[in-house]
């Protein structure tokens, strides 16, 4: 396996400004005993955590970007969006977030199918229409279960994650149909054309990366 990438210094201070904002949130949580929040935030440190985890446990080296942009979006949304209150002061905030969980969506959904469909152990071969549909599909998919988990906290503990109900929950999911579609459209124009977005030049780094866990691939 080849060694891990390395994160550029403007990529590694990204990363220790977001630890020491939660580290300052937890003992600004502690000093005004709000526990509640202290333990919200333990818990995204901890999450926060889980992509280093996962892959040192399964032996799986992730580009830099896919490691950052995992981080960068469970801070934002868990402690900037919820612990921070940025969703109620700023209307784009989860716009912004749907948006961005959409194209990580889109890109775990496209690599799932791109590793089965171009590992010779698989007697698999895809058209490329599918991928891009399947892609899509995983994407919107997760974000419909998510829209179905704020509907049920708000039903049963009188929450407000839905804001506007119904007309939140459809604008919600346009942009996670239009994040999910971006996805599909660069994978399919790469197929088609062989143009590489950066998009597909992450995915084909990620297979670089661990040729040794992903073998035979054609």
């Amino acid at each position: 396996m080849n060694d891990a990438p390395q994160m550029t210094k403007a990529q590694k201070y990204v990363k220790l400004s977001m630890q020491v904002l939660l580290i300052a949130g937890l003992i600004s949580s502690i000093i005004t005993q709000n526990w509640m929040n202290a333990l919200f935030i333990i818990f995204i440190m901890i999450l926060t955590a889980l992509p280093t985890i996962f892959a040192h446990h399964y032996k799986i080296i992730l580009p830099t970007e896919f490691e950052l942009a995992a981080i960068i979006f469970i801070f934002g949304s868990l402690f900037l969006g919820s612990a921070v209150g940025f969703y109620y002061r700023f209307w784009w905030w989860d716009v912004l977030l749907h948006g961005f969980s959409a194209i990580l969506l889109g890109i775990i959904g496209l690599l799932m199918v791109w590793i089965l469909n171009h590992n010779e152990k698989i007697d698999m071969s895809l058209n490329p229409l599918f991928i891009c549909i399947f892609s899509f599909s995983f994407a919107v998919a997760i974000g419909a279960l998510w829209e179905i988990y704020e509907f049920a906290i708000d039903q049963l503990f009188g929450a407000n994650m839905q804001k506007s109900g119904l007309v939140d929950t459809m604008w919600d999911l346009i942009i996670d149909a239009t994040g999910a579609f971006l996805v599909s459209v660069s994978a399919y124009v790469y197929y088609k054309t062989g143009h590489k977005s950066r998009i597909i030049n992450e995915i084909q780094e990620f297979l670089s990366l661990n040729k040794s866990f992903f073998q035979g691939n054609k």
